[in-house]
């Protein structure tokens, strides 16, 4: 490289540097100090390199991410939160993470960088815009409207505000056309968001379920459940007060008896019962008809509610099961299964004790041991060992004769509990594990049991040890066992601890091991945005999946974990077709290539419904060849070979093997199943309009007498109620005519 320097003559030779005080007499103060500097002269080099202005354009085009910009890397879209569900939290689990991550950034840069935010981290969009809705980010929410950036997605946007009570952003949401669902007062309802309720009922036509009034009672908003009652004809369920009711909400309670007709079930009771709501219970068996249940004496004494089972034992009839003893004694009320033995004829069974000992109540142990005989089984040490109490151990050993299994060594070394597995294996030398007891113990990283393991039993491990501390990041732990033990590894070792992001561990047992990786570990590091990883692992020329192994692999992820994929489709701003890809559950794909139209996308206000680009993957260059090694390959491929799926191929072999020789008609669909019917309902109505282009150009075409062309909807399609067409050659007509 070349040289900076002015003048061709060699640079004088190093000088020692001055002290302090040397260098205080020589340079009294800053400015004099720079008043003597060299004077070199301005170079175009430095002058670029220095440049603001250019290196700000030129950063955009390297690769990486702005510092402040790493934690959002594996944000993902939060999922709408659901009023279905009565018991949620006040706040959506999956927006208080979201809202834990971005809120410093916010407080920090406000909207200055949401530009930079945008063009580096393209999911971030739609993150951002949610974000800002749930949590009333107002200027967040004005900045996307007024850039265009409020992408039209399957978020209903009314709701998102109207669940976390943004009634200051309703009336916005509202006028630029966000659509809104019954889910809205729903939400807002469960919260005790009134003031939202009543925005909503007074400005929106989209209505409520009974679950408005279910959820409000549950969560005691008295208020909300007034407002409903006089203003919204919605109705309500059992659930209302049986919800009501588990909850101890009496005032709720007496409301809905003098004011509603629902009514409750027995579920009232033995959820207020198990509760311990002494004054709900009361009230419900003087007031209300419905009684109760065994569940409700039983879950009482459960829970160590003593004045309630005597309540339920003196004024009801229901009465109580073992369970009643059982559970008390497996929670350690001694109290309450000494008054049930006097005052009940239930009686108790061998839970009782086992119960006991696998929550460490030593003390009800013993009562029981002096008190019964019904005794306990192998569970007792079983349970109690795995659950890490030594004393009840000791104690059932000393007094009691059932003795235990082996499943107790190996919950004991799984949770790392040696003095439990030492006492174990004095105590009962016939006693014989297997190698699950080494294998859980290095999974979770407890090297000590693992040593001692080695040195003191022969039941040994297998390959899992080690794949499951690679994987975990016990480093201690697969040191150990590649030098004290044979079974080794798998490639799994290598495949987990990237996945996890062990880059430490895969120096280890590339430099120690021979197993090496699959295409897994570039595929996760990648995915995970390790680049540190991904770097070192591209440098010792990893396995390197092709773009279509990756995709196949995600798809057999996506059917495996069976979870809500929360994928935003592309959406053509004024689509003419029907072929609508409706946004349901399921495991529709979606990858940056799919979000190549993202910024034509307008807000399109009637968005109940989102598409996809249109594809003919049912043509490939390049068809996958037989057999196929991974049976989900042929459900989720991104191909389409139908040949594949004859009888006799290897799919159809790999599919009797799996069931057993017996087959099952959904194995068979040729575009297979999952995201692989969405691809199929596309290619069936393009073939459909090649079909309709077809006849048009040939036939002249009329509809009969019997034609009924009022459509009518089933539930999942609206077709004619009957569609009957008559079909005359067309008479050809000469070029020239």
């Amino acid at each position: 490289m070349g040289s900076f320097q002015s003048s061709s003559a060699a640079p004088p030779p190093p000088t020692r540097p001055l002290s302090p005080k040397a260098l205080k007499e020589t340079h009294p103060t800053v400015e004099d100090s720079e008043s003597h500097a060299p004077d070199y002269p301005r170079l175009a080099a430095m002058d670029v390199l220095q440049s603001p202005e250019l290196v700000g354009l030129i950063l955009p085009f390297q690769e990486g991410i702005y510092e402040d910009m790493v934690p959002f890397c594996r944000l993902t879209l939060p999922t709408l939160p659901d009023p279905d569900k009565l018991n949620d939290p006040d706040v959506d689990p999956d927006f208080a993470a979201l809202h834990a991550v971005l809120s410093p950034w916010i407080a920090r840069f406000g909207t200055s960088r949401l530009d930079k935010l945008f063009a580096c981290q393209r999911h971030m969009h739609h993150i951002v815009l949610l974000h800002s809705i749930y949590y009333c980010v107002v200027d967040h929410v004005f900045y996307l409207y007024d850039n265009d950036l409020f992408f039209a997605t399957y978020y209903p946007h009314i709701d998102l505000a109207a669940i976390n009570g943004q009634a200051r952003l309703l009336p916005f949401l509202d006028h630029i056309g966000c659509r809104g669902t019954m889910k809205a007062i729903d939400g807002a309802a469960q919260n005790g968001h009134l003031e939202v309720i009543q925005w909503l009922v007074a400005n929106r036509l989209d209505g409520a379920t009974e679950r408005a009034l279910d959820g409000a009672a549950a969560a005691n908003h008295l208020a909300v459940v007034a407002f409903l009652d006089e203003n919204r004809r919605d109705g309500a369920t059992t659930a209302a007060m049986d919800l009501a009711a588990t909850n101890g909400h009496l005032d709720m309670i007496r409301y809905l008896h003098t004011y509603r007709r629902e009514g409750c079930t027995t579920k009232a009771m033995d959820g207020a019962a198990a509760n311990g709501h002494l004054e709900v219970v009361q009230f419900l068996h003087e007031c209300r008809p419905e009684g109760c249940t065994t569940r409700a004496m039983e879950q009482a004494a459960t829970h160590g509610h003593l004045d309630v089972v005597v309540f339920l034992h003196d004024h009801r009839t229901e009465g109580c099961r073992v369970q009643a003893v059982d559970g008390a004694a497996s929670h350690g009320h001694v109290d309450v299964v000494e008054w049930l033995l006097a005052n009940r004829t239930e009686g108790l069974s061998t839970a009782a004790m086992d119960g006991a000992a696998a929550n460490g109540h030593l003390a009800m142990v013993e009562w029981l041991h002096n008190h019964r005989n019904e005794g306990c089984t192998t569970k007792a040490i079983n349970h109690a060992a795995t659950n890490g109490h030594l004393e009840v151990v000791q104690w059932l050993a000393a007094n009691r004769t059932e003795g235990c299994s082996g499943l107790a060594l190996d919950g004991a070394a799984t949770n790392g509990y040696l003095d439990i597995v030492q006492f174990l294996h004095t105590n009962y030398p016939a006693l014989r594990a297997s190698v699950q007891a080494m294998n859980g113990a290095a999974r979770n990283g407890h090297l000590a049991v693992v040593q001692w393991w080695t040195e003191h039993r022969k039941e040994g491990c297998t390959t899992v040890a080690m794949d499951d501390a690679a994987e975990n990041g016990h480093l201690e732990v697969v040191q150990y066992l590649h030098a004290h033990r044979t079974e080794g590894c798998t490639t799994k070792a290598m495949d987990g601890a990237a996945k996890n992001g062990h880059l430490d561990m895969l120096k280890y047992l590339d430099q120690n091991r021979h197993e090496g990786c699959t295409g897994q570990a570039l595929f996760w590091a990648e995915e995970k945005e390790f680049r540190a990883m991904a770097k070192w692992l591209k440098a010792k020329n990893a396995l390197e999946w092709s773009s279509d192994e990756q995709h196949s692999f995600r798809m057999c992820l996506r059917a495996k974990v069976a979870q809500r994929v929360s994928v935003v489709h592309d959406c053509v701003e004024q689509y003419k077709f029907l072929d609508f890809d409706f946004l349901m559950d399921g495991f529709l794909t979606g990858s940056s290539n799919e979000c190549a139209f993202m910024n034509i996308c307008k807000r399109l206000h009637a968005c109940e419904i989102s598409t996809t680009r249109n594809y003919a993957s049912h043509r490939t260059d390049a068809p996958r060849q037989e057999p196929i090694q991974n049976i989900s390959t042929m459900f989720y491929s991104d191909m389409f070979v139908p040949a594949r799926f004859l009888e006799g191929s290897a799919a159809w072999q790999a599919v009797l093997i799996l069931r057993k020789g017996k087959s099952h008609r959904l194995f068979f669909m040729p575009f297979g199943l999952g995201s692989m019917q969405c691809i199929a309902y596309r290619f069936v109505l393009t073939e459909m309009r090649v079909t309709l282009a077809t006849m048009a150009s040939q036939f002249d075409v009329e509809l009969t007498e019997n034609a009924d062309l009022r459509y009518k909807f089933n539930g999942f399609k609206m077709a004619p109620v009957k569609f009957e067409i008559r079909l005359h050659r067309a008479v050809q007509k000469h070029p020239k005519e």
